[in-house]
């Protein structure tokens, strides 16, 4: 249910410095006042640097969140341990922080962080540095994407604008790296994007250097994404069983002509056309049983030693083993053999038994 408005820039821009951005709080505040937002429940903002968190002698990199207090609500992420940052935290311009879970895991847990001090050195510059308490420990709350969101620190949008001056753009207005807003009914969720985007054109005087997104925006994205890489898999695939049907042809085609003698001697004595045909087919069944054996041995024995390895953060390589996942490539490589094999089995039944003895 969110709308999603970020900074449009360029991968140079991206490059050449992480904190730029198109955004600030002057048009979050704008599209906070608008009246032709009616579906809009909630809006929140914020902006992202990399930071150093130092406790008690370990001193942890990570992510450094300043946002207000609606944050909690509109990502649906609460604390879980004390409390979030509020409105007199924002007020006062309170020197307070809210961690992530892995991040207080690190400095002991929540018990062993909650109420202590910690530095904060925030930014490129190392002169920019804050000691707060630490007031509260965030849910634990998984990837969003490749963000891990336990992995951060949450401190008031205020205090960033006191003690980081990187983040206030030549005018003097505060930089965000996001502005959400939370639609109060689904079926709107279009048209407020819609919306949104005129009323964003208006603040930045008709420049687009923005994009808005709503999560099924998203969600088809990564849709379409997930479908290019099913396609491209299964072209692989294809590739793969029609190189192997070619194999597996030509070999029988070369086994057929070998056994020209054995075929005629066969025919001679009386075998149908339908026995010789099925003799071959037989030869073909046992070629793939063995090929898919070998196979589906290797794929178990490479699964076995990557299962369970870990790629990053939480994420790990798992083998999902079915009898389904291993009956349906066996049938599909038997399958393609039998149609591989129908072409030389149907040369074999048209030997003529004189002309293979006479060969």
């Amino acid at each position: 249910d969110l709308v999603i408005v970020r900074p449009k820039l360029s991968t140079q821009e991206r490059v050449r410095n992480q904190l730029n951005t198109t955004l600030t709080t002057s048009d979050a505040e704008a599209l906070a006042r608008s009246w032709e937002l009616p579906y809009v429940s909630a809006m929140s903002y914020q902006t992202t640097v990399r930071g150093e968190l130092i406790h008690e002698g370990t001193t942890l990199g990570t992510l450094v969140t300043a946002t207000e207090p609606g944050f909690e609500a509109v990502r649906d992420f609460y604390a879980l341990e004390g409390r979030f940052i509020n409105e007199q935290d924002e007020q006062r311009r309170a020197s307070v922080v809210v961690l992530g879970r892995s991040v207080a895991d690190q400095f002991g847990g929540p018990e062993a962080v909650m109420g202590d001090q910690v530095r904060m050195v925030l930014g490129p510059e190392t002169e920019h540095t804050l000691i707060a308490t630490v007031v509260g420990v965030m849910e634990p709350k998984g990837l969003a994407g490749p963000f891990d969101q336990d992995d951060q620190a949450i401190i008031p949008l205020s205090v960033a604008e006191s003690r980081m001056p990187f983040v206030r753009n030549p005018l003097g207005k505060t930089n965000v790296h996001v502005i959400l807003l939370q639609g109060s009914d689904d079926r709107h969720l279009a048209e407020t994007r819609d919306t949104v985007r005129g009323l964003m054109l208006e603040l930045h005087d008709g420049k687009e250097d923005f994009q808005i997104q709503t999560q099924e925006d998203l969600l088809a994205r990564t849709e379409k994404t997930a479908m290019l890489f099913s396609i491209l898999l299964g072209t692989i695939g294809g590739i793969s069983l029609v190189v192997s049907a070619v194999g597996v042809a030509v070999a029988m085609l070369l086994i057929v002509s070998e056994r020209t003698l054995e075929i005629g001697v066969r025919r001679a004595i009386g075998a149908s056309r339908n026995a010789i045909m099925a003799q071959i087919l037989a030869d073909c069944v046992l070629m793939s049983v063995v090929g898919s054996g070998i196979g589906l041995g290797m794929a178990l024995l490479i699964g076995y030693f990557v299962d369970g390895v870990e790629v990053g953060g939480e994420i790990s390589l798992r083998l999902p083993l079915t009898l389904q996942i291993v009956a349906l490539p066996c049938a599909v490589c038997v399958g393609v053999s039998l149609l591989a094999g129908l072409f030389p089995a149907y040369r074999a039944s048209t030997v003529s038994p004189i002309d293979a003895l006479r060969a």
